[in-house]
């Protein structure tokens, strides 16, 4: 091959564009994007818009110069003349000015302007924890008002028949001022838990325990047991 041949082909890989030096060099080993932003850890969208020559999609010089130095290096070519290509194709020498910008990242949230987010948001969040707060102590002291108290009897059983004449009667109550085991008052604790001891009488024994709510709302649960000695 002759020293003008040379010269003409060394003339036309001159005359390439970033964007067709850097799609070509990429092509020519056989490596696709996935891999070369898997490797390099530069985003898939300044790839992309570096050989699309899409300038407008870059960021600001002073982070794009040391992209375009990484790129260099991994594609094994001479970083300044990868920039000067840049500045050929762009029109623009790659310095940084007054009005460049960072990059857009959605997730990211400058230290001090997160501050000043957390300085308005918290009173506003501090008010409203406070008021559902307040809100749900409302709704239950209205409940203990309103609705009837509960009982849950643990034992004994429905229908029990039994031949130890002492039966231990077990339970909880909830929204209860008073409760009665056959019409007679016994006590429950802070927690609702009340337990009493009674002697059954042979044959069959009605057990009724009655809750009594702050407005006079009752709740009632009977139980039959029969003794059989």
């Amino acid at each position: 091959m002759g020293a003008k041949e040379e010269q003409k082909i060394k003339d036309k890989k001159e005359e390439l564009s970033l964007g067709e030096f850097l799609l070509r060099i990429r092509k020519t080993r056989g490596w696709d994007l996935d891999r070369v932003v898997r490797e390099t850890k530069i985003l898939k969208e300044i790839l992309l818009a570096l050989e699309r020559e899409e300038f407008y999609k870059l960021p600001p010089p002073v982070y794009l110069k040391g992209i375009l130095k990484k790129y260099a290096r991994y594609l094994k070519v001479d970083p300044d003349k990868l920039i000067s290509l840049y500045e050929k194709s762009n029109h623009r020498d790659l310095v940084s000015g007054k009005s460049d910008k960072l990059p857009h990242n959605r997730f990211f949230v400058p230290v001090a302007q997160l501050g000043r987010r957390i300085q308005l948001v918290f009173p506003r969040l501090l008010k409203w924890i406070v008021i559902i707060i307040l809100l749900l102590y409302f709704f239950y002291e209205v409940s203990l008002l309103v609705l009837p108290p509960g009982i849950s009897l643990l034992y004994p059983p429905a229908d029990l028949t039994t031949s130890n004449p002492e039966l231990v009667i077990r339970g909880e109550v909830w929204r209860a001022k008073d409760l009665f085991l056959n019409g007679e008052p016994i006590t429950f604790n802070e927690k609702g838990y009340f337990e009493e001891k009674i002697i059954l009488e042979k044959g069959l024994n009605r057990l009724e325990i009655k809750a009594v709510g702050n407005l006079g709302k009752s709740s009632r649960v009977v139980r039959n047991i029969i003794y059989s000695p």
